[in-house]
């Protein structure tokens, strides 16, 4: 418990003295994981063996997806027995990292920053007029940078995109509905500034899963 509590201490200095760089990587760690419990639970399939790491322009995150790999290995071992760690796509999970690092991590903080400052940090009516904000503005129109973001790191063209758009877009959007504005509920109304991305990033987690096998899948004619 000890460990615990010297290591929360870490987190906090270390937050709040270089706030943007602390959400920043948490939210890539944490959507890169998402991604490889998408390959190794939710899609169950061979993956192709992505041998990536001396050619890529990806390079400069091997070390970091390198770690996710070891975060994930008892899971991997316990529901995917037929599926070996060098089977996993690398270069997909370093996309859904790379995005969470210079594109969520970002965005999401100075977004929250923006709301504190415009409304205020708390209160109930406070809370309400954030998940409001956060919804019916960040939401959509994110979503919308998020994909063509992520289809642009995989080389597709505008063609390829506008039909994932068409394809995805409204389906993630009403499932964003049934469980974000509950969750920011409780973040702007209980949880600090500070640790507001951190709360958010515990669950994202596991929409990061559904994203990550949504975005996987054939759009269908």
């Amino acid at each position: 418990m000890n460990r615990c509590n010297r290591l929360f201490t870490v987190y906090s200095k270390l937050l709040k003295k270089h706030t943007l760089l602390v959400q920043s990587v948490q939210t890539g760690f944490i959507m890169g994981m998402g991604d490889l419990v998408a390959q190794t639970v939710v899609e169950k399939k061979p993956l192709k063996h992505v041998e990536f790491f001396e050619n890529s322009p990806v390079f400069y995150f091997r070390n970091w997806a390198s770690g996710l790999i070891m975060g994930m290995g008892d899971l991997t071992a316990q529901t995917s027995e037929k599926q070996s760690l060098k089977q996993l796509d690398l270069l997909r999970t370093s996309h859904f990292f790379g995005l969470g690092l210079t594109l969520v991590g970002p965005a999401s903080s100075r977004w929250y920053k923006i709301l504190s400052k415009t409304f205020g940090e708390e209160g109930s009516s406070v809370a309400l007029k954030k998940v409001a904000a956060d919804q019916l503005i960040f939401a959509p129109v994110f979503m919308v940078i998020f994909m063509i973001a992520l289809n642009g790191l995989r080389g597709k063209d505008w063609e390829h995109i506008r039909k994932e758009l068409n394809a995805k877009y409204f389906d993630l959007l009403i499932n964003n509905y049934k469980i974000w504005p509950a969750v920011q509920l409780i973040n702007f109304y209980m949880i600090p500034l500070n640790y507001q991305i951190l709360f958010v990033q515990s669950v994202a987690l596991f929409w990061n899963v559904f994203v990550s096998w949504k975005l996987e899948q054939d759009i269908k004619d």
